[in-house]
């Protein structure tokens, strides 16, 4: 059970600092995503009018809520709250993601930076996966005495896992059939 410990952390983990580095890679991917944020907090929200600003600081919490995870996962004896804080933030994405959906408000999903795939079904699965994984890894608890090898496969296995998730929009479009928009 470590070992699944272990790989559920180190995918939280890279997914997460992924997130943080797509959304600070520039100031452009920043504005971005704080418009994405805002457009979400519009859908799941009674308030009809979010300013730019309050999205742009709800945009940073969002940043700065998943580099803590990040830091808490690395921090000895502090992992099960960075798990705990990964779901919190999984469930809040999906609400706005499901809330979006719902009400047919179509906006990109910038969770890893730039994409111009529209929020869908994908993506709440996705977060909900996610959700999952940082669960099992809250329930199994700290890592323990695990071989080396073991661990260093798992972190492998989760590093895979990892890029699956962060390349999910572009492996869908990979593998589904496009419509040709050509007319003979």
């Amino acid at each position: 059970m470590d070992h699944l410990g272990f790989a559920c952390r180190c995918l939280i983990g890279l997914v997460c600092g992924v997130s943080v580095i797509g959304k600070l890679r520039g100031r452009a991917a920043f504005r971005e995503f704080a418009a994405t944020t805002r457009v979400l907090l519009i859908a799941s929200s009674p308030v009809s009018r979010i300013s730019h600003a309050t999205a742009r600081v709800v945009g940073g919490a969002v940043v700065a809520a998943e580099a803590s995870v990040v830091l808490l996962l690395l921090v000895p004896g502090a992992g099960r709250i960075g798990l705990g804080l990964a779901m919190v933030l999984m469930a809040a994405f999906g609400h706005g993601i499901a809330a979006a959906i719902r009400r047919g408000v179509r906006t990109s999903c910038r969770c890893f930076g730039a994409s111009s795939t529209p929020l869908g079904a994908r993506h709440l699965v996705r977060n909900a996966a996610l959700f999952l994984v940082a669960a099992t890894g809250l329930l199994i608890g700290p890592v323990g005495d695990a071989d080396l090898a073991g661990l260093v496969v798992a972190g492998g296995a989760a590093a895979v896992l990892a890029l699956l998730v962060v390349r999910l929009d572009d492996l869908v479009d990979l593998f589904t059939p496009q419509l040709s928009t050509r007319r003979n």
